[in-house]
Protein backbone atom coordinates (compact mmCIF):
# COMPACT_ATOMS: atom_id res chain seq x y z
CA UNK A 1 0.00 0.00 0.00
CA UNK A 2 1.59 3.46 -1.06
CA UNK A 3 0.18 6.48 -0.33
CA UNK A 4 2.01 8.84 -2.93
CA UNK A 5 1.79 12.44 -3.03
CA UNK A 6 0.28 14.11 -6.36
CA UNK A 7 2.73 16.16 -6.93
CA UNK A 8 5.48 12.74 -7.51
CA UNK A 9 2.55 11.23 -10.03
CA UNK A 10 2.97 10.17 -13.50
CA UNK A 11 1.52 11.61 -15.82
CA UNK A 12 -0.23 8.53 -16.59
CA UNK A 13 -0.96 8.10 -12.78
CA UNK A 14 -1.97 12.06 -13.03
CA UNK A 15 -4.87 11.12 -15.86
CA UNK A 16 -6.22 8.10 -13.69
CA UNK A 17 -6.60 9.73 -10.10
CA UNK A 18 -8.37 12.57 -12.52
CA UNK A 19 -10.29 9.87 -14.40
CA UNK A 20 -11.41 8.09 -10.97
CA UNK A 21 -12.48 11.97 -9.68
CA UNK A 22 -14.58 12.69 -12.38
CA UNK A 23 -16.52 9.33 -12.12
CA UNK A 24 -20.41 10.61 -11.38
CA UNK A 25 -20.76 8.54 -8.54
CA UNK A 26 -17.87 10.26 -6.92
CA UNK A 27 -17.87 14.02 -7.95
CA UNK A 28 -21.66 14.35 -7.35
CA UNK A 29 -20.45 13.41 -3.91
CA UNK A 30 -17.89 16.75 -3.72
CA UNK A 31 -18.20 19.94 -3.05
CA UNK A 32 -17.06 21.21 -6.49
CA UNK A 33 -19.35 18.52 -8.82
CA UNK A 34 -18.44 19.72 -11.99
CA UNK A 35 -15.60 17.31 -14.31
CA UNK A 36 -12.55 18.53 -13.54
CA UNK A 37 -10.46 19.39 -17.26
CA UNK A 38 -6.86 17.72 -17.74
CA UNK A 39 -5.63 21.41 -17.42
CA UNK A 40 -7.30 22.07 -14.74
CA UNK A 41 -6.14 19.07 -12.84
CA UNK A 42 -2.62 19.32 -13.56
CA UNK A 43 -2.87 23.09 -12.63
CA UNK A 44 -3.93 22.36 -9.54
CA UNK A 45 -0.90 19.46 -9.07
CA UNK A 46 1.65 22.12 -9.52
CA UNK A 47 0.16 24.68 -7.30
CA UNK A 48 0.13 21.71 -4.86
CA UNK A 49 3.80 21.82 -5.31
CA UNK A 50 4.09 24.91 -3.42
CA UNK A 51 0.93 25.01 -0.70
CA UNK A 52 2.10 23.57 2.77
CA UNK A 53 -1.47 23.35 3.49
CA UNK A 54 -2.53 20.77 1.91
CA UNK A 55 -1.62 17.30 0.54
CA UNK A 56 -3.53 14.83 -1.76
CA UNK A 57 -2.44 11.26 -2.16
CA UNK A 58 -3.17 8.73 -4.42
CA UNK A 59 -3.87 5.19 -2.40
CA UNK A 60 -1.87 2.82 -4.60
CA UNK A 61 -1.27 -0.74 -4.50
CA UNK A 62 1.50 -1.87 -6.97
CA UNK A 63 0.50 0.88 -10.28
CA UNK A 64 -2.87 0.62 -9.18
CA UNK A 65 -4.68 3.84 -7.93
CA UNK A 66 -7.38 2.63 -5.92
CA UNK A 67 -8.37 6.24 -4.75
CA UNK A 68 -7.02 9.30 -3.29
CA UNK A 69 -7.04 10.67 0.45
CA UNK A 70 -6.05 14.57 1.02
CA UNK A 71 -6.21 16.90 4.05
CA UNK A 72 -6.18 20.61 3.89
CA UNK A 73 -5.66 23.12 7.02
CA UNK A 74 -7.54 25.85 5.51
CA UNK A 75 -8.55 27.60 9.01
CA UNK A 76 -9.92 24.08 10.23
CA UNK A 77 -8.55 21.02 9.55
CA UNK A 78 -10.16 19.00 6.90
CA UNK A 79 -10.06 15.47 5.03
CA UNK A 80 -11.58 14.10 2.35
CA UNK A 81 -11.30 10.39 0.47
CA UNK A 82 -13.00 8.57 -2.39
CA UNK A 83 -12.12 5.30 -4.10
CA UNK A 84 -13.37 3.00 -6.91
CA UNK A 85 -16.05 0.90 -6.34
CA UNK A 86 -14.61 -2.71 -6.30
CA UNK A 87 -11.92 -1.34 -3.48
CA UNK A 88 -11.97 -4.12 -0.59
CA UNK A 89 -13.70 -2.48 2.04
CA UNK A 90 -10.98 -3.59 4.56
CA UNK A 91 -8.22 -1.81 1.94
CA UNK A 92 -10.68 1.08 2.43
CA UNK A 93 -10.60 1.19 6.67
CA UNK A 94 -7.13 0.59 7.05
CA UNK A 95 -5.90 3.17 4.35
CA UNK A 96 -8.42 5.57 6.17
CA UNK A 97 -6.56 4.08 9.70
CA UNK A 98 -3.32 4.70 8.23
CA UNK A 99 -4.25 8.66 6.86
CA UNK A 100 -6.00 9.43 10.21
CA UNK A 101 -2.71 8.01 12.52
CA UNK A 102 -0.49 10.13 10.21
CA UNK A 103 -3.03 13.27 10.23
CA UNK A 104 -2.60 12.95 13.71
CA UNK A 105 1.30 12.39 13.70
CA UNK A 106 0.86 15.89 12.11
CA UNK A 107 -1.61 17.96 13.90
CA UNK A 108 -2.71 18.49 17.66
CA UNK A 109 -6.30 19.63 16.20
CA UNK A 110 -10.02 18.26 15.31
CA UNK A 111 -10.13 16.91 12.28
CA UNK A 112 -13.37 18.30 10.27
CA UNK A 113 -14.99 16.44 7.45
CA UNK A 114 -18.10 17.41 5.68
CA UNK A 115 -20.80 15.09 4.03
CA UNK A 116 -23.73 15.33 1.92
CA UNK A 117 -26.73 14.61 3.57
CA UNK A 118 -27.36 12.34 0.63
CA UNK A 119 -24.62 9.83 1.09
CA UNK A 120 -25.52 7.89 3.92
CA UNK A 121 -22.65 5.61 3.86
CA UNK A 122 -20.03 7.99 3.79
CA UNK A 123 -21.49 9.45 7.07
CA UNK A 124 -21.70 5.65 8.20
CA UNK A 125 -17.89 5.69 7.45
CA UNK A 126 -16.97 8.21 8.58
CA UNK A 127 -18.74 7.64 11.74
CA UNK A 128 -16.80 4.36 11.84
CA UNK A 129 -13.85 6.04 13.05
CA UNK A 130 -14.87 8.14 15.46
CA UNK A 131 -15.84 11.23 13.67
CA UNK A 132 -19.27 12.62 15.15
CA UNK A 133 -21.81 15.63 14.06
CA UNK A 134 -21.92 18.61 15.23
CA UNK A 135 -24.17 20.45 13.06
CA UNK A 136 -26.07 20.68 9.64
CA UNK A 137 -26.81 22.86 6.77
CA UNK A 138 -29.53 22.28 3.86
CA UNK A 139 -26.82 19.99 1.82
CA UNK A 140 -24.39 18.77 4.24
CA UNK A 141 -23.58 17.46 7.94
CA UNK A 142 -20.67 18.41 9.59
CA UNK A 143 -18.40 16.25 11.38
CA UNK A 144 -15.32 16.64 13.38
CA UNK A 145 -13.19 13.83 15.41
CA UNK A 146 -10.24 15.09 17.91
CA UNK A 147 -6.59 13.05 18.35
CA UNK A 148 -7.65 11.66 21.76
CA UNK A 149 -11.13 10.42 19.97
CA UNK A 150 -9.02 8.92 17.65
CA UNK A 151 -7.11 7.15 20.13
CA UNK A 152 -9.56 6.00 21.87
CA UNK A 153 -11.76 4.67 18.88
CA UNK A 154 -8.51 2.49 17.21
CA UNK A 155 -8.63 0.87 20.49
CA UNK A 156 -12.00 -0.25 20.07
CA UNK A 157 -13.63 -3.40 19.42
CA UNK A 158 -15.18 -2.10 15.96
CA UNK A 159 -11.68 -1.63 14.68
CA UNK A 160 -9.97 -4.32 16.11
CA UNK A 161 -10.14 -6.49 12.35
CA UNK A 162 -8.74 -3.60 10.74
CA UNK A 163 -5.45 -3.35 13.39
CA UNK A 164 -5.02 -6.77 13.22
CA UNK A 165 -4.98 -6.60 9.46
CA UNK A 166 -2.35 -3.61 9.65
CA UNK A 167 0.06 -5.64 11.48
CA UNK A 168 0.13 -7.91 8.40
CA UNK A 169 0.38 -4.90 5.84
CA UNK A 170 3.26 -2.69 4.39
CA UNK A 171 2.74 0.63 3.76
CA UNK A 172 4.78 4.11 2.51
CA UNK A 173 3.65 7.54 3.00
CA UNK A 174 5.63 9.36 -0.06
CA UNK A 175 4.99 12.77 1.05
Amino acid sequence: MIFKNFIYLNESESREILRLRNQKQIRENMRESKKISLEDHMSFIKTLKTLNDRKYFALMKEEDILGSLNFVKDGKLFWGLYFKDEVNPMYKSLSCYIFLNYIFSKFDENLNSFIKKNNPQALSFNKSFGFSEYKSDEEYIYLKLSKKEWDEKKESKLLSPVKKYLSKTTYSIKE
